[in-house]
């Protein structure tokens, strides 16, 4: 039962990162970007066979944030693996 559980949640994860997508598509906004991000994290932590390509995804959304809020760039630096 625990892997069905890990299993679901995985697919949660994946169709949460579809819908943020979606509105980055329509708006690149900050917590839009920023949530991408945590979310291709947990997927590259936790096993993906995509976690290379979900690695450098995070570094694009990084050097994206970074352009667009450089006040916070100590905190967006502190997030680059």
């Amino acid at each position: 039962e625990a892997i069905q559980n890990q299993s679901t949640f995985m697919i949660l994860i994946q169709n949460e990162i579809k819908c943020v997508e979606e509105l980055l598509d329509e708006d690149n906004c900050k917590w839009g970007m920023k949530t991408f991000h945590h979310l291709l994290g947990f997927l590259a932590k936790n096993g993906s066979d995509n976690s290379s390509e979900y690695k450098e995804k995070r570094k694009k959304i990084l050097q994206t944030l970074l352009e667009i809020d450089p006040m916070h760039q100590g905190y967006y630096s502190s997030l680059v693996e």
